[in-house]
């Protein structure tokens, strides 16, 4: 009988992931009250909306209601138009795009000698910060 390894890395970035849904899924499921809420639906969420409603076109003097470039929200507003413009799914596909970056720091981060991996991705994936911008529309 053979003695198990260690986690192969697809394993091991497989429980980061769900780690981060555990931390953020209740944040984009429950309705609770944050500055967060606050900023997504006054400025992010109708920027995204105003982006939805002429798309192909950008108009970058009225459909920036925020003090970030309009990329973010246009890349969102064009990923609105295949899996809708709720505010659930909007946050979800935040979600998604927070977990595409902690991957593609997991795969430029196996090619260097930082080991383990496990915990290099620790400081973002685990960050206050993160978490929330990960949960609500926000930058």
């Amino acid at each position: 009988m053979t003695k198990p390894g260690p986690a192969t890395p697809k394993a091991a970035f497989v429980l980061w992931a769900l780690v981060f849904a555990l931390l953020c899924w209740p944040l984009i499921f429950l309705s609770h009250p944050s500055n967060y809420e606050g900023d997504e639906k006054e400025y992010y969420l109708p920027a995204i909306e105003a982006m939805r409603a002429h798309w192909p076109q950008m108009d970058l003097r009225a459909d920036s209601l925020s003090a970030t470039a309009p990329g973010y929200a246009y890349v969102l507003a064009t990923a609105s138009r295949v899996v809708g413009d709720s505010v659930l799914a909007m946050r979800m596909l935040n979600w998604v795009v927070s977990l595409a970056v902690l991957f593609l720091l997991w795969l430029v981060l196996q090619d260097t000698r930082c080991r383990p991996l496990t915990l290099a991705l620790a400081p973002l994936a685990l960050s206050n910060f993160f978490i929330k911008s990960a949960s609500w529309v926000v930058t």
